[in-house]
């Protein structure tokens, strides 16, 4: 499966080797995350969470570890609102054996890649769609990188303020044994001069 939801032909071109540097902490941050990254793209292990403000190259570098994986790799890159939208989709008479269908497919795949993951909207079924998705994932130890504008992930999805029913993912995004976290230069790219 090598599939994609929002996959542009400008991500095709996105690489490890040509993402601009910055000046300052701001290109160590880069530098770390994109490093990060590299060895993740080598050996996809566990959860990477590409975590920073809007237009700091998080997408890029989930591009660029779509675009080393090698032909026998199975990866899905998906922005998460489409993600949760897709597998909320029913074609047929059977709408659960279409939900579990395409659950197991997402489930299954070497590699799941998950954009703006906390920018969607969170209704009660799309909470119940990532909590199937991600808890299986996360207890089958399945590769999974994140990119989220939510930091620190304790504010992602409203954190406590919102009565903080997705505690659970933050805590897991965070488990040291089985996740990395790499914060984002806070620089929008779009806006620096090439």
């Amino acid at each position: 499966m090598r599939q994609a939801s929002g996959w542009t032909d400008a991500m095709r071109r996105m690489t490890f080797d040509n993402l601009v540097p910055l000046d300052g902490k701001d290109d160590q941050l880069l530098r770390e995350a994109r490093g990060r990254a590299k060895l993740y793209a080598e050996r996809p292990q566990g959860w990477l969470v590409l975590a920073g403000t809007y237009g700091s190259a998080k997408t890029h570098l989930l591009a660029a570890i779509a675009n080393v994986q090698p032909p026998s790799c199975s990866w899905l890159y998906c922005i998460a609102r489409d993600l949760w939208a897709w597998l909320g989709c029913t074609a047929n008479l059977d709408p659960e054996a279409d939900y579990e269908h395409r659950l197991r497919l997402v489930q299954d795949v070497t590699l799941l890649l998950v954009d703006e993951l906390g920018a969607e909207r969170n209704t009660e079924a799309v909470r119940d769609r990532r909590q199937r998705l991600l808890d299986a994932r996360y207890r089958a130890e399945k590769p999974t990188a994140f990119a989220t504008n939510a930091y620190p992930l304790e504010t992602l999805y409203g954190g406590q303020e919102s009565g903080w029913e997705d505690g659970w993912l933050v805590s897991r995004l965070q488990d040291r044994r089985f996740s990395v976290v790499c914060p984002m230069p806070n620089v929008d790219f779009r806006q620096v001069k090439r």
